[in-house]
C-alpha cells in the first residue's frame, strides 16, 4: 500500500467501492528486442490474489490478448508486439531465492520454471 493508493481506497461516493475496484498489476515483463510481454501478480508467503483482483487482472488480460500482435506505436517505431499472458506467481516466503517452494499459475514450480518464464513469456509446461 502506498499514501496514493490509501487515498483511492478512502474517496468517499461515488469514488467507493460500491462503484470502482481498485487493483494494481505488479510487473509488466516487456521484451522490448523480441517483441513480447506478459503480466506478473507477485505474492508472497503462501498468499493468493482476491476474487476482485483476479476479475481485474482476467479484463486485462484479456484486452491485451485481443491487441496482441496488432501493430502499435512505440518509441522504436511502429510494430507488433505479441502478449503472452498474465502470471500469478506465489512464494512460500518473499523470493526465489528465500523460498521452500513457488505457484506458477496455481502450479507447482521450480526456480528454472520461473527463469524459463521470464525468458521466453512462456512456461515449460504449458500450463
Amino acid at each position: 500500500m502506498t499514501p496514493f493508493s490509501q487515498w483511492l481506497r478512502a474517496l468517499p461516493r461515488p469514488l467507493d467501492s460500491s462503484v470502482y475496484d481498485n487493483e494494481n498489476l505488479d510487473y509488466i515483463w516487456f521484451n522490448y528486442r523480441a517483441g513480447w510481454l506478459i503480466t506478473i501478480e507477485e505474492k508472497r508467503y503462501g498468499a493468493q490474489p482476491t476474487t476482485a483482483q483476479m476479475d481485474t487482472h482476467r479484463i486485462v488480460a484479456q484486452m491485451l490478448s485481443l491487441s496482441s500482435c496488432h501493430k502499435l506505436k512505440t518509441m522504436r517505431g511502429e510494430r507488433a508486439i505479441e502478449y503472452r499472458g498474465h502470471y500469478v506467481i506465489v512464494f512460500s516466503h518473499t523470493c526465489p531465492d528465500d523460498s521452500e517452494w513457488i505457484k506458477i499459475n496455481n502450479q507447482e514450480s521450480s526456480r528454472d520454471d520461473l527463469m524459463s518464464l521470464l525468458q521466453n513469456g512462456k512456461l515449460q509446461h504449458g500450463w
